[in-house]
């Protein structure tokens, strides 16, 4: 029998992969890259909000908070490639891959508690600003760090997703269609005849 915090915590979960499943989904269309090459790009991005914030919140902190975490982003990205590989090679035999439902465990868990450190960031700074009336100087600053804590969690999400084949942009479709339609304009206006 489960607690009511695990069931919860369940709910929720569903909920966020329902949502990043489809913002994948539509990521994977209009630029036809994989669900690596998203997670990619927000870890990558997240170290740049997160010591700003960081460093606009507590200088000092941020010193030793900056390495750290792009160590973590080097890490994640290392992590993500070698998960997408290990999740290719089970699909081409047609099985799964222990340590690639290990690593979705683990990115489970782990997108969970980058959220939940975002939800800190933007709460105590709001609370400070109820309990004393006057906006805290650490909302802004707080706000950006946590939005770097946002993208990297939902790379851990994205990283769950069932992936989807690599495939042409929408851009470079409508590209493809618009020069056929061009070129078969210039065909047809060859072959009317000319009229005097």
């Amino acid at each position: 029998m489960t607690s009511l915090l695990e069931r919860a915590y369940e709910a929720y979960d569903e909920v966020m992969m329902y949502g990043v499943n489809k913002l994948f989904q539509g990521y994977n269309r209009l630029t036809g890259e994989t669900k690596t090459d998203l997670a990619n790009k927000l870890v990558v991005v997240a170290p740049t909000l997160e010591v700003v914030g960081c460093y606009q919140s507590n200088p000092a902190l941020s010193m030793i908070n900056t390495p750290f975490l792009i160590h973590l982003s080097y890490r994640s990205v290392k992590m993500n490639k070698q998960q997408e590989e290990l999740e290719k090679r089970a699909e081409k035999l047609g099985m799964k891959n222990i340590m690639a439902e290990v690593g979705n465990v683990a990115n489970k868990y782990l997108g969970t508690l980058w959220m939940g450190m975002s939800t800190f960031l933007i709460l105590s700074p709001a609370i400070e600003s109820y309990s004393t009336g006057q906006t805290s100087e650490r909302l802004i600053p707080n706000l950006t760090w946590a939005s770097g804590n946002v993208m990297r969690g939902l790379s851990h999400y994205v990283m769950r997703c069932e992936d989807l084949p690599k495939g042409k942009s929408v851009l470079s479709k409508a590209k493809t269609k618009l020069e056929e339609i061009v070129s078969e304009h210039k065909l047809s206006k060859k072959m009317r005849p000319q009229q005097v």
